[in-house]
């Protein structure tokens, strides 16, 4: 379900709805602004000359755009998630041992925010800062099921929102396509918290040409992977195996 603000600020919400507009192109005029966010030029140039004061915009011509200081608040926000610092180094680990591309998305209201990413292959677009949202992804659709939101009914056809639900809770993961531009399949787990709180989802990717014994191998090392995170969380998430990741290992990732 969307936050909704008891007393939402609307001098606020139209800052950050320039500050998204500008993230989304190089430069761009005043006038072109308020035209395409249907905003007087007035309050435009209000808002800008704000973020220009502040440093997040500088002026180049007639033009605007933002500055790197905006860069430094996202990886600043990183450095302080629990779950960046949780997942990272073990992330790595697996990306070194599984050689296929692996990505780590944390929750953002309705949301999920690519937070870091490994060995991605050439044309998968998912790179930090991606924002992937609940109803049009993978891992937003898992996050959703963890914590029991309530989505639209125009879920993509790509995904199967009871089966996504039915996976997560008998074996503790989904597959499908990360999101339905991205053809390649993959194991989705999510991060759950000893509240119970789910902080976001790893993604893994099948390579193209992956065998039924490699498929397994990365499902099993994909719960591996959760459960070493999810301890270093100190989680108290507890998944429903199969007797197949209970008794064969075919791919250690080792330690805590």
């Amino acid at each position: 379900m969307k936050f909704e603000a008891n007393r939402p600020v609307k001098t606020s919400q139209k800052t950050f709805e320039i500050i998204e507009h500008l993230s989304r192109l190089d430069r761009v005029r005043i006038s072109e602004i308020a035209e395409q966010l249907d905003i007087s030029k007035g309050i435009v140039h209000n808002h800008v000359s704000t973020l220009r004061e502040l440093g997040y915009v500088r002026k180049i011509g007639e033009e605007y755009q933002l500055t790197p200081k905006m860069v430094n608040i996202g990886f600043q926000s990183r450095s302080n998630s629990r779950l960046f610092n949780a997942a990272h180094v073990p992330l790595t680990d697996a990306a070194d041992s599984l050689d296929t591309g692996l990505i780590l998305s944390e929750q953002a209201v309705t949301d999920s925010i690519v937070i870091d990413a490994q060995q991605l292959p050439d044309g998968i677009d998912l790179t930090i800062g991606t924002t992937l949202p609940f109803e049009n992804s993978l891992t937003g659709l898992v996050i959703a099921s963890i914590e029991s939101q309530k989505l639209p009914d125009n879920t993509p056809p790509a995904y199967d929102l009871a089966e996504i639900k039915k996976t997560i809770s008998e074996q503790g993961y989904a597959l499908g396509p990360i999101m339905p531009s991205i053809s390649t399949r993959s194991i989705v787990v999510p991060i759950v918290d000893d509240e119970d709180f789910c902080h976001g989802c790893v993604g893994v990717l099948f390579p193209i040409d992956v065998s039924d014994q490699q498929r397994e191998q990365i499902i099993e090392a994909t719960v591996q992977l959760r459960t070493r995170i999810e301890n270093r969380l100190d989680s108290g998430w507890r998944s429903t195996r199969s007797f197949a990741t209970e008794k064969h290992s075919w791919i250690s990732l080792g330690g805590k």
